[in-house]
Formats: C-alpha cells, sequence, structure tokens
C-alpha cells in the first residue's frame, strides 16, 4: 500500500470560480484526501502543501517575519480563491489537532519567511 501522501492539487485563481468552487476543490478535496489516508491504514506521512496567500499577511513590512498567525486580513479573504487557501490549512489543522499524538501524523505547512 501507499505510505507518503503528497496532497499538492488545487483550483488557479480565477474570477470565475465561486467560494463554493473552492471550497469542493480546495477543502472537501482535502477531506477526501485525508479520509482515504485513514481508510487506507498504511501510510506514514501526510503533506498537504499550501499557498503564500494563507499565510501572507500584507500589512506586514519589508523585512518582518511571517508566522503561522498572518493569516490575510478579512479584506483579502473576500477573493475566493484566498478564502480557499486560508480555510483550507485551517481545516487540516482542525483535523490534525483531533488525531492522536502519532508521529507519522504530520501535516506540514511552508511558510514564507524573510529570516535568513
Amino acid at each position: 500500500g501507499c505510505i507518503y501522501v503528497l496532497h499538492v492539487a488545487s483550483t488557479m485563481a480565477n474570477p470565475k470560480l465561486t467560494k463554493q468552487d473552492h471550497q469542493e476543490v480546495h477543502v472537501n478535496g482535502m477531506r477526501r484526501v485525508l479520509q482515504a489516508v485513514g481508510e487506507a491504514g498504511t501510510v506514514k506521512r501526510v503533506v498537504i502543501t499550501g499557498s503564500s496567500v494563507a499565510c501572507h499577511d500584507r500589512t506586514k513590512e519589508v523585512g518582518e517575519q511571517i508566522t503561522a498567525e498572518d493569516y490575510p486580513p478579512e479584506s483579502l479573504r473576500k477573493y475566493p480563491y484566498v478564502w480557499g487557501k486560508v480555510e483550507t490549512e485551517r481545516t487540516a489543522w482542525d483535523i490534525q489537532k483531533s488525531l492522536p499524538d502519532d508521529p507519522g501524523c504530520l501535516l506540514a505547512r511552508l511558510l514564507q519567511s524573510a529570516s535568513p
């Protein structure tokens, strides 16, 4: 069986797509992947890629570090793509918190940082 899963699927930013479209592809798609992982019983590690729009607080000055708490302000989340990426990450973190402490359960998030 499969022992590693890299979930990198996503839609691109497209003004014709609605929040519902992004909910289905981003959030529900990620949930289905994690459900399949649980049902397989062989997966040791899951990596879910994110997007810089989900952790890019445009109010930061150049050179300031961006952290997991720096989700975009509500003004940017009005864009369906940004909303979908933020909700996917939040859902993944919520799912991860509900799992038992198991070193095989890892949800990775790439954070862009100005620090060396």
